[in-house]
């Protein structure tokens, strides 16, 4: 295991080998996430394409609700609204208010907003080489 510590910095034996352990035990749950993503990713996968079919079908023979004997399926359209980004917001503002330059400093306003420092633990894969 490669540490970036100074010899005076080393934890006694017991220390580094329940760090070890630990590692060992993240990495191992690691692996089993990873397998569970993939077989979700998948049932998500033939959901999505059995919802497109029997969306199409409901809409075609005009049925709105269908029962079955684990509940109710209903065809349901929504009307949500776009996301707000940086063109619509700089559009929106130019059309309000008529002046480039006012929309250009509101705009840097946006952009200089105060940032959050997140520290996580990112797992780096070696590479099977042939």
């Amino acid at each position: 295991m490669n540490t970036s510590n100074t010899d005076a910095n080393i934890p006694d034996t017991t220390i580094v080998d329940q760090f070890k352990l630990k590692v060992k035990s993240y990495l191992s749950v690691d692996d089993e996430i990873k397998t569970y993503e993939l077989k979700i990713k998948e049932l998500k996968r033939n959901k999505k394409t059995l919802t497109t079919d029997i969306i199409g079908f409901m809409g075609t023979h005009n049925i709105e609700d269908l029962t079955t004997d684990n509940g109710n399926l209903k065809r349901n359209i929504t009307h949500v609204k776009k996301p707000l980004n940086k063109l619509i917001i700089k559009t929106t503002l130019m059309e309000y208010l008529k002046n480039s330059q006012q929309t250009d400093n509101i705009i840097k306003l946006l952009d200089n907003r105060e940032k959050e420092e997140h520290i996580s633990l990112k797992r780096i894969s070696k590479k099977n080489t042939v």
